[in-house]
């Protein structure tokens, strides 16, 4: 029976789909990671604001701050290119799984706090774009999280993960045994070298 796969595998398996999604996504990251490494220090007291590090000693917040930066470019960067794209979209996917229950949890902190509504909070959250409106940014934060999951799990080949290229396999010669040396095979067919 030759059945006809479904609208959606269709249109997955055309590629478009994830690689709108990884250019955006990916494109996001970048964007983000580099707003974040043009002020460190400022990305660092939004992190601190979290609550959610050590303040002392200072090495879990001034590692976070420089390395996930850098993590975020990267991450972007194999997005866009096709490089590694399940890693990439893991360790985005894993971010984003940090990220928005933390910007949750803040909003909700600031609610209790001070007593605003939810619809109206807004702070700076730290994602490089200066103060957000934080259930928009939830939002934003769970749409990217769908991208990465789709980046993950399509079954896409097309404009999909880059494949390096091959390099020709250089043809080795077999090379005689010496003089000296006897063969013999074993019960697998291989030859095996043996000292007369």
């Amino acid at each position: 029976m030759n059945e006809q796969p479904s609208l959606i595998r269709r249109v997955d398996g055309s590629g478009l789909p994830l690689l709108l999604a990884r250019l955006l996504l990916g494109g996001m990251f970048v964007f983000l990671g580099a707003a974040k490494l043009s002020d460190p220090i400022e990305f660092r007291k939004q992190i601190r604001q979290f609550h959610i590090l050590p303040e002392e000693p200072g090495i879990a917040l001034n590692s976070v701050a420089i390395v996930l930066p850098w993590l975020e470019v990267l991450c972007g960067s194999a997005l866009i290119l096709g490089a590694r794209l399940r890693g990439a979209a893991l360790l985005v996917a894993l971010m984003l799984a940090a990220f928005t229950p933390a910007i949750f949890y803040r909003t909700m902190s600031i609610r209790a706090e001070k007593g605003t509504p939810f619809l109206e909070i807004a702070f700076n959250c730290g994602c490089g774009t200066g103060e957000v409106i934080a259930w928009q940014k939830l939002l934003e934060n769970t749409g990217l999280f769908v991208l990465a999951l789709y980046a993950l799990f399509s079954r896409a080949r097309r404009f999909g993960e880059a494949r390096p290229t091959t390099a020709p396999v250089a043809i080795i010669p077999d090379v005689a045994a010496p003089a000296d040396m006897e063969q013999e095979r074993d019960r697998s067919g291989h030859v095996n070298a043996v000292s007369a």
